[in-house]
């Protein structure tokens, strides 16, 4: 069965790197959706971190308000103005056909069905056959998008009239360059239906939580974070933490929560 082919990626004190689809390329992505999205409201910090908006109690949001009334026609070009990203997110099981470098370990996808010659590390990849992803990753896209697969699914009905589940059958997004933006456009491929074989607890193990879809901060940290206090010292200055489900109440070492910000999000 093609979940057999999963394995979960190896991590320092087994904590389970955040993995997303990422849709960078032009070229085909094959996925099979494997539950509901989310809606999920960010902040994108330092052109690196997602943290997530706390509506009206969200710091961010305060200082946009701020940038906007000092700034109304240009407030988009004044530093420190970070707009929200509400993005619907879900766990989705890829299929895209990927070459894994040997070298960095990094999946390299095809550029309209043509890989590359070389890794971005700079390994060749010439030799290294593709194959498959096989690895449960998180997918985050527009409402617009969100609408799209909607209406797939409304559109594919049984005989009774009732949806045919997104769950059941393959999904590929033909990417391409749009006004020098990445877009893509989902078609169904309900002849792809073969059953996963998930069971619901290889779910749990294999599934990132909603919470991890995004760095959840409070008020606080999130002030910390943008008077420039690096993400990796307010996370060690916690008094406590949650982690597999035992709570500590000592502060990490700053090594070690270093590893783990940079684990967190590919």
């Amino acid at each position: 069965m093609l979940f057999g082919d999963v394995k979960p990626r190896e991590t320092a004190q087994n904590f389970k790197k955040t993995e997303f689809l990422s849709i960078k390329m032009p070229g085909k992505y094959v996925v099979r959706i494997l539950e509901s999205p989310v809606l999920v409201s960010t902040h994108f910090v330092n052109n690196k971190y997602p943290i997530k908006c706390l509506g009206e109690k969200c710091p961010i949001c305060a200082n946009n308000k701020r940038i906007i009334m000092q700034n109304p026609e240009n407030f988009r070009d004044i530093r420190g103005y970070l707009p929200r990203n509400d993005r619907y997110m879900l766990n989705v099981y890829d299929k895209t056909e990927v070459k894994v470098c040997s070298n960095c370990k990094k999946e390299v996808n095809a550029i309209d069905g043509n890989f590359p010659p070389v890794c971005g590390c700079g390994t060749y990849i010439i030799n290294e056959v593709s194959h498959p992803s096989n690895r449960i990753k998180v997918f985050s896209m527009t409402a617009d998008h969100a609408v799209q697969l909607q209406m797939i699914e409304k559109a594919r009905q049984t005989p009774e009239g009732e949806p045919i589940g997104l769950d059941t059958y393959d999904l590929v997004l033909l990417a391409a360059m749009s006004n020098k933006k990445m877009n893509w456009t989902p078609m169904p491929e309900p002849s792809a239906n073969t059953p996963l074989g998930i069971t619901s607890e290889q779910l749990k193990e294999f599934l990132t939580p909603k919470e991890k879809f995004a760095i959840v901060l409070d008020e606080g940290e999130i002030n910390s974070l943008l008077k420039g206090v690096a993400l990796k010292d307010i996370f060690v200055a916690r008094k406590a933490e949650v982690v597999d489900g035992t709570l500590t109440t000592e502060p990490r070492s700053k090594e070690e929560v270093e590893e783990r910000v940079e684990q967190l999000f590919s």
